[in-house]
């Protein structure tokens, strides 16, 4: 072959007809919540205009073998076969297993005529081929042990929760909607299809279509657009656009300014995907008028927007220690979708209401990500819908914004609930929440705001280790230590001396320093002898009891 062969082509029909591998160097499967659930919504809004869906561009090689290795594409491509599979299912428990079986052997594993053994369409990496193989191709139920796991299942639960409530909404034609989608995937889902002749030469291809990054060649499209549009005003614009920038550099990398202008978009006119801000601002801003008037406020946005990746912002000079101390707490959340939001109440309330709901927008926070409520899709739509009300004048206070983000905020009774399994490998978010209930234990009024941040000073200690010795720990298999050792009721703080020693000793030996330890959190070690997933389930129902007290509504 030549080089390089480009051939547009559908996903579906891309899947049905060759066989991929994922490289062992490429990462496990990725894709959360929010990308499935965005890939559904696109899927369904596609079906509904009836137009073409471009999906990108699809990088492989060849290298003279039959499987084609995925140098670009792994999660799209491995989505989609998780997609077919759940529409399998449905077919096979509905009794129409002809149709599962060709859906089985188009777009998931087909049937090797001389072996008779299932040839799968895509071979995942070493770490996530055995659970895909055994849930997507085999349809049983593999136990998850890695984080990619539990994405994969993330994935098939989602969407076969989807077309089921398609087939509960369908009764009497739920096969035809399902055939939309299936149709949707042979036709619609347009890709192009690049294939090298090697690896090296597949890079150099995938470094060429992305050699810019997507983000800037969006970032330039609307700079252009809005230059083309400005006329005896360009200079005016030109400069509001380059001090817009010049005011994010200190707070954010340059391929980032993306992100602000779709967020600023967002605050002000609804939810906004990246994919739709230029055609969304291309229709909105039609006139030199328009122009200069969104360059403008895009640099009065930008000065605000600081505040929202920084409490060192100049926005925050003139507020308390406290207040610094709430926004640096709330902003390590990392809670990128509550931006929209943030700008429209930094814009328009009044600094008392800044203060009052800041605080309460931490606490809401963290049982929204303890609850798992915080998926992008939801949590964003209705950050925006609020933002547009802030500005708007609708909502102007604490309280009317608790109201207008009632359906975000979870109630005391599922956020403890959440809160008894919640299970975490994020040590400075779980530090963070042993913190605030060692200070609730400490009679502190507010206990969620934690000044001490110091990882030195205070860390984080798991006590069934994440690498323990089945040996030494007797009570828990391999799998119990991954569930287990993962649980906020098996961490606990410690000052850094102890915790060194102690390290991933038994707990035999770790009980001295922990039963000594003066943070109250500890105090149950005193006459703990033991440490079972029994005692792990009542300290964490333990937290789960007093969690609604320390993040109070």
């Amino acid at each position: 072959m030549d080089r390089f062969e480009f051939a547009p082509t559908s996903l579906r029909d891309l899947i049905a007809t060759r066989y991929f591998s994922v490289p062992r160097y490429q990462r496990s499967y990725a894709w959360t919540s929010d990308e499935i659930e965005d890939f559904w919504s696109d899927m369904i809004d596609a079906i509904e205009d009836g137009g073409d869906y471009f999906l990108g561009n699809i990088v492989l090689t060849a290298d003279g073998q039959e499987t084609y290795s995925i140098i670009d594409g792994q999660q799209r491509i491995a989505t989609t076969t998780i997609l077919c599979a759940a529409i399998r299912d449905l077919y096979n428990g509905e009794g129409y297993t002809d149709i599962g079986n060709a859906i089985q052997s188009e777009c998931v594993s087909a049937i090797d005529t001389a072996t008779f053994e299932k040839t799968p369409r895509i071979r995942l990496n070493e770490i996530d081929n055995p659970f895909y193989s055994e849930l997507i191709l085999n349809g049983n139920n593999p136990k998850i042990i890695n984080e990619s796991h539990e994405l994969i299942q993330n994935a098939y639960d989602t969407f076969k929760s989807n077309l089921n409530k398609i087939k509960i909404e369908n009764p009497s034609n739920w096969m035809k909607e399902l055939g939309k989608i299936s149709s949707f995937l042979k036709a619609q889902s347009k890709v192009v299809c690049v294939t090298a002749a090697s690896d090296a030469d597949a890079f150099t291809i995938f470094e060429t279509l992305n050699d810019r990054g997507a983000d800037l060649t969006i970032v330039d499209l609307l700079k252009n657009y809005l230059f083309s549009k400005s006329g005896s005003e360009i200079d005016a614009v030109q400069q509001n656009w380059v001090e817009s920038r010049v005011i994010l550099d200190d707070y954010q990398d340059a391929e980032q300014f993306l992100i602000f202008l779709r967020h600023y978009w967002s605050s002000v006119h609804g939810m906004t995907r990246e994919r739709e801000l230029y055609r969304q601002i291309k229709s909105t801003i039609t006139k030199k008028a328009d122009a200069v008037k969104l360059s403008g406020d895009l640099k009065a946005a930008a000065r605000i927007y600081c505040a929202t990746l920084s409490e060192k912002a100049e926005f925050w000079k003139t507020y308390s220690s406290t207040d610094h101390n709430t926004v640096k707490l709330l902003l390590r959340l990392k809670l990128e979708q509550n931006r929209p939001l943030l700008l429209a109440m930094l814009q328009h309330f009044s600094k008392a209401e800044i203060q009052k709901s800041i605080s309460a927008l931490l606490s809401w926070s963290v049982r929204g990500l303890i609850a798992g409520v915080m998926g992008k899709g939801k949590a964003e739509t209705a950050f925006c819908e609020t933002a547009q009300k802030i500005r708007t004048g609708k909502v102007k206070t604490k309280e009317q914004l608790q109201a207008s983000l009632a359906g975000l905020i979870p109630s005391d009774a599922l956020f403890s609930s959440s809160f008894q399994t919640y299970r975490t490998t994020n040590n400075a978010f779980a530090r963070y929440l042993l913190l605030a209930i060692e200070r609730h234990y400490e009679s502190d009024k507010q206990p969620e705001f934690v000044p001490n941040d110091n990882v030195d000073e205070v860390n984080l200690e798991h006590i069934l280790p994440r690498r323990a010795k089945t040996s030494e720990w007797t009570q828990f298999s391999t799998e119990d230590v991954a569930f287990y050792s993962t649980k906020i009721g098996n961490m606990t703080l410690l000052k850094e001396s102890k915790n060194n020693q102690i390290g991933n000793k038994p707990f035999s030996i770790k009980q001295t320093a922990l039963a000594s330890s003066a943070y109250k959190i500890n105090s149950r070690y005193r006459n703990q002898l033991d440490w079972t997933k029994i005692d792990i389930d009542n300290r964490q129902l333990d937290f789960a009891t007093i969690a609604p007290k320390v993040w109070s509504i």
